[in-house]
């Protein structure tokens, strides 16, 4: 907790490519879980996803959301969420955390969720056939298929 306004003066004064950013970020989020607030510290995990380059510390931060939503009972939510680090930062030691997280969840009879990267839009078709909606997928280049996407009367929703 004695960390915190620390790690805030530090956000509000470093550059945004500042390379303890990261660290900072996550000390918040850890400051704001030890002082009971989860959303709060929910909100500077998802930053620290959104902010970073490196698939560890995007991983990290997706998987520490997960495990406050693991936290707060959210099972489903955090499930999804774990998912969301093994397609986002696959090769990431955070990957490894949350297949860990998964492995168990699953155990307890929470549902894991198929995940689809498709490598054209031929391949959704074939895909749509076997999903159940509302699917997510995970495209290489969200913005090249948008037009094509658009055209077979689907929306791009991007989702964080």
């Amino acid at each position: 907790a004695e960390a915190l306004p620390l790690a805030e003066e530090f956000l509000k004064e470093s550059d945004p490519s500042d390379t303890m950013r990261p660290i900072a970020l996550e000390t918040r989020g850890y400051a704001l879980e030890s002082l009971g607030k989860l959303d709060e510290a929910s909100a500077a995990f998802d930053k620290l996803s959104q902010e970073n380059k490196s698939d560890f510390m995007k991983g990290m931060g997706l998987y520490h959301s997960a495990r406050l939503l693991e936290k707060k009972a959210d099972l489903n939510g955090a499930m999804k969420r774990y998912s969301e680090v093994t397609s986002s930062a696959s090769e990431s030691s955070a990957a490894r955390l949350a297949k860990e997280r998964i492995a168990l969840l699953a155990a307890k009879g929470i549902a894991v969720p198929e995940t689809v990267q498709p490598e054209s839009i031929d391949q959704v078709s074939a895909v749509a056939a076997t999903f159940r909606f509302p699917a997510v997928l995970k495209w290489k280049d969200p913005n090249a298929v948008a037009k094509k996407l658009g055209a077979l009367g689907l929306d791009l929703i991007k989702a964080e």
